[in-house]
């Protein structure tokens, strides 16, 4: 799942809003997959778990405007090559990639 955290008053999110998302996570026992911060959003993707997602969008939206997309896969290839990368995502629409030179994340529709 991502979770689309964008801040309430479009100020930056900067180390105090990313602490308490922190602290939100640490509360209930969640732990992110990956993390994508912006200037006024952060990016999170997390695994399935309906309870824990809704109790981190009920938390998190005192502070955030709060958007939650469902049905994505998230694949992670170290050492990967672009020949690789691209037969594993195949048609599937990208919606958020990090890499660096030994892995890649790919988060999919």
């Amino acid at each position: 799942m991502l979770i689309e955290l964008r801040a309430k008053d479009f100020s930056f999110v900067g180390e105090g809003l990313t602490a308490e998302v922190d602290k939100i996570f640490q509360s209930i026992k969640f732990k992110p997959n990956l993390i994508q911060s912006a200037a006024i959003s952060l990016l999170c993707v997390v695994d399935d778990f309906s309870d824990k997602v809704e109790a981190f969008a009920l938390k998190a939206s005192a502070i955030f405007d709060v958007n939650v997309s469902k049905n994505l896969i998230l694949l992670t290839i170290r050492h990967y090559n672009n020949e690789l990368l691209s037969e594993l995502t195949g048609k599937n629409q990208i919606v958020l990639r990090q890499q660096t030179p030994q892995t890649v994340q790919v988060l999919m529709k």
